[in-house]
């Protein structure tokens, strides 16, 4: 007799119980833990690396982007998803997001997201490479925002772009003030999605600290869009 199952068998009359253990979780549940164990394992790793393993700048000390990454891959493998977007572009900055995924019960779960601000002309990387040094920091970033910053939430990458760049972007950042508004399309689209998702417009203008929608800013233009698609994506998934 298989004492692993659960029934009830019939024999002269009588009805007798085969026992199994209570706890019995799915494959999925296991599944699922496992893949819970693993984040939390990464987040220690990086938490628990020596000085050597970081970089110094001034006296804190600061996990690199590769550091980060390496870590995040070793545990997750190919349960473990990073995508970059590029929210905007333009021939002054570029504006990217990235996103962290883990796979959970047969879908992409994301865990964390952040952004990053690049100048072009304000370094020598930036004048040939902006996208790529944008998508660098947003990772960087949003891997910190998953629990893997080691301490510091800033990677060294980042530190150091913005210590290179911090007289140069300052005539930038005071022309981009007075241009860095969203357009009219954006304005309608924001409008748009406030409408379908049904959310409050008073509640988008408190939260972002403005009297009306089209004094958003480009940056705060890319987060309202990215809530509300969210909240979006929700509904129409509950419905």
């Amino acid at each position: 007799m298989n004492q692993a199952e659960s029934q009830y068998q019939a024999g002269n009359g009588l009805k007798q119980k085969i026992w199994r253990p209570e706890s019995v979780m799915s494959e999925d549940h296991k599944a699922e833990e496992e893949r819970e164990d693993k984040l939390i394992a990464a987040v220690n790793a990086v938490a628990n690396l020596g000085k050597k393993d970081k970089t110094q700048i001034g006296k804190k000390n600061y996990t690199m982007v590769h550091t980060r990454v390496t870590t995040f891959r070793a545990h997750l493998g190919m349960n473990g998803r990073i995508k970059t977007e590029i929210v905007d572009v333009s021939d002054r900055r570029v504006l990217v997001k990235a996103t962290i995924f883990v796979w959970c019960n047969e879908g992409w779960r994301e865990i964390a997201n952040d952004f990053a601000e690049e100048y072009r002309g304000t370094s020598a990387v930036n004048k040939t490479s902006a996208i790529e040094n944008c998508c660098t920091s947003a990772i960087g970033r949003a891997l910190s925002a998953a629990g893997l910053s080691g301490g510091e939430y800033a990677s060294d990458f980042e530190v150091k772009n913005a210590i290179e760049n911090k007289q140069d972007v300052t005539e930038l950042l005071a022309e981009e003030i007075q241009q860095d508004i969203m357009t009219p399309i954006q304005t309608e689209e924001i409008l748009g999605l406030i409408a379908e998702t049904g959310v409050e417009k008073a509640a988008v203008l408190k939260w972002k600290e403005v009297n009306s929608i089209s004094e958003l800013s480009q940056l705060q233009y890319a987060e309202v869009k990215s809530g509300l698609e969210k909240k979006l994506k929700e509904q129409t998934d509950a419905a």
